[in-house]
């Protein structure tokens, strides 16, 4: 090999190498990770949010931060994902949309207004809590682990414990508590059914 080709065959392997890194840098930029609650991760599709004390809604962009009373909605074939705790976060479905009553670390409380939302919770802080607020009941997620909630167009909500512990007060203000592989439904009645999943 002369020193030409030789020359040629280094350059070569430099933009190889260099337009590789830079599609590695792209692809992670795709999914974000925060460290802070409500850092936006994921936006796919038509998603929209509305801040608080604003009267338009905006096209949501990853790395927005979502505070206290913002309201997220998205479109058919669309999802937003945002941080909950470092390893930890709540993505939402399509034609769904949510609302965010508070974001800090230690407590989290998001109204699912209608459509889907899965919550994964690696970890979360002593005494933390996390509360989902759907229109018959409110429950409170206190353990690591894979929650689903889903409300219908006419208020009907399910929730659903892949795995870890879910709770609610009853009619009664008893504490119910839902684990892994189980689900209620929380009927506009205001009946509510356990099942197993």
């Amino acid at each position: 090999m002369n020193i030409s080709s030789f020359r040629l065959l280094c350059v070569l392997l430099v933009v190889m190498l260099t337009t590789s890194s830079r599609g590695a840098v792209v692809s992670e930029q795709e999914h974000v990770v925060s460290s802070r609650a409500g850092v936006v991760t994921r936006a796919e599709g038509e998603v929209l949010y509305r801040a608080q004390g604003e009267r338009d809604m905006r096209r949501l962009q990853i790395g927005v931060r979502l505070t206290n009373g913002d309201a997220v909605t998205t479109a058919a074939k669309s999802r937003a994902e945002w941080s909950l705790t470092p390893d930890s976060y709540l993505q939402v479905g399509a034609d769904s949309r949510v609302r965010i009553y508070e974001t800090s670390l230690d407590r989290m409380h998001f109204d699912v207004e209608r459509g889907e939302v899965f919550i994964i919770v690696r970890s979360l802080a002593g005494g933390a809590a996390l509360i989902v607020h759907a229109p018959p009941g409110e429950v409170t997620v206190r353990k690591p682990g894979r929650y689903r909630f889903r409300v219908a167009a006419n208020g009907e909500t399910e929730a659903a414990v892949g795995r870890g512990e879910l709770r609610y007060v009853d009619d009664l203000g008893k504490t119910v508590t839902i684990r892994k592989r189980r689900r209620i439904r929380f009927h506009v009645t205001g009946k509510k059914e356990i099942h197993g999943a």
